[in-house]
């Protein structure tokens, strides 16, 4: 796997493509982060994504919506 030093799960998950529908600059803005990090733009966003879920970027909740739990009652 080229990017092996960037898995963040099992090493033998494998990478798919995925598309996003997000704002142009947004993505300009990635992708200079990227590319200033040496990173490629799938890296850097599966990074990005990574470090908001485990609360290193921002807290996050992560729980679970169970039936007796709205989204509102929270």
């Amino acid at each position: 796997m080229l990017y092996n030093i960037y898995t963040m799960t099992t090493p033998d998950e494998q990478r798919k493509l995925v598309a996003l529908r997000m704002l142009p600059s947004a993505h300009r803005q990635a992708k200079i982060a990227a590319v200033t990090e040496g990173k490629t733009l799938g890296v850097w966003i599966e990074e990005a994504i990574l470090e908001k879920v485990e609360g290193k970027a921002h807290p996050v909740r992560m729980e679970k919506l169970t039936a007796e739990t709205s989204y509102e009652e929270r």
